[in-house]
């Protein structure tokens, strides 16, 4: 059943308090941007970037609220807000699914992420390009060859529930599968956090392995604070479009509770961002670039030579990497002006020797040039 005029009013009220609050968040962030842009010269700013521009399109297209349906199905208005509001929300989505597999790139040591690094105007480009191709099919698809699918949907326009069906494959099928894939990304991430801390309890690290750990972690939980606010904001919203098309009911609860939520991830995204620039080791580019800084300046950024052979790079600790990497432009926002990823070598049959092998460069880089004109590193 349709839900009744009074209950339209209070979700309709709901919506609009929702939307300020959102487009308060949007603004902070913005804020952020003017004051402090070096916090965005790197991926992960670009892409919180990227979701501001999205949480704009979706909060201007559900401020409007009802005001989309009283227009009529057909209207500019109408079918305006659908189209923004699909396209939008898939924007979110794709972006959140490059965050979860950089977020599994750093932690698993995967040399993609370089990749991904060098490509990621790209990358972000096809987060907006992408979404092209499930929304243009609201205007195109005409069931009865007059009116496309686009209708009322109690809160503003969108997917009309007489065309449930295509709101799952248009939609909820690409929403969730990212989703799923969201879950089991923030799954694996939290594990390999938890090995890593275990390892980093037990065994002996140099200096640099404990700031370049430090920093990979602490990127890794900023990227899961992301995916974590976006799979809470959709789960209300999911379930208030997944029930009516099982059921065949509106849920008054379900409606209100995404009127709420859904057109507040602009605030959820800025509650984020504040958490993880404030709250979450704020001095870790400080801490980590100083440190890293002397690794540089020893000459501990090149293989080391005269080293056993079969020693190996291996200075996350936990990573099996073969690179300890800045993936998300360390450089372009620290102190550190080195190279983006380091080589230090660590001989794993013992590691009071590969101490010694380290320290021994050290003392053999602040020694004079040898006169007989002896290469450096």
């Amino acid at each position: 059943m349709p839900l009744a005029p009074e209950q339209l009013a209070v979700t309709s009220l709901l919506v609009a308090v929702s939307s300020v609050a959102s487009a308060v968040g949007i603004g902070i962030v913005l804020l952020y941007f003017v004051a402090r842009p070096r916090w965005f010269d790197n991926l992960m700013g670009r892409l919180v970037l990227a979701l501001v521009v999205a949480d704009i399109l979706t909060t201007v297209a559900k401020a409007v609220g009802r005001r989309g349906p009283v227009a009529g199905a057909d209207a500019f208005g109408c079918q305006a807000q659908a189209v923004l509001i699909q396209y939008s929300n898939t924007v979110s989505a794709v972006i959140s699914l490059v965050i979860a597999v950089t977020m599994l790139l750093i932690v698993f040591g995967s040399n993609l992420i370089f990749t991904l690094q060098r490509n990621e105007r790209i990358v972000i480009a096809l987060c907006f390009l992408l979404p092209v191709s499930n929304t243009v099919p609201l205007l195109l698809i005409k069931p009865d060859g007059v009116h496309n699918i686009i209708g009322d949907v109690d809160l503003w326009c969108w997917i009309a529930g007489q065309h449930a069906e295509y709101r799952i494959w248009l939609f909820y099928v690409p929403l969730w599968s990212i989703f799923i894939f969201d879950v089991v990304a923030y799954i694996l991430t939290w594990a390999a956090i938890r090995r890593i801390q275990d390892r980093a309890a037990r065994g002996r690290v140099t200096p640099a392995v404990i700031a370049i750990r430090r920093y990979n972690l602490v990127m890794t939980r900023r990227m899961q604070a992301y995916t974590l606010g976006f799979v809470l904001t959709w789960i209300p919203s999911t379930l208030n479009r997944l029930v009516p098309f099982f059921s065949g009911d509106s849920v008054y609860t379900l409606t209100v509770m995404q009127a709420i939520v859904s057109p507040l991830r602009g605030a959820v995204d800025c509650v984020v961002f504040l958490y993880i620039q404030h709250l979450l080791e704020p001095d870790l580019d400080f801490d980590a670039a100083a440190t890293l800084s002397e690794v540089e300046s020893s000459r501990l950024a090149t293989t080391p030579s005269g080293l056993p052979a079969d020693s190996s790079i291996d200075l996350s600790g936990a990573w099996n990497t073969n690179e300890t990497s800045f993936p998300l432009g360390y450089a372009s926002q620290s102190r550190y002006t080195g190279p983006r990823h380091i080589h230090v070598i660590e001989q794993r049959k013992d590691p009071s020797d590969a101490s010694r092998a380290l320290d021994a460069n050290t003392t053999a880089a602040s020694d004079p040039p040898d006169p007989a004109g002896s290469s450096s590193h």
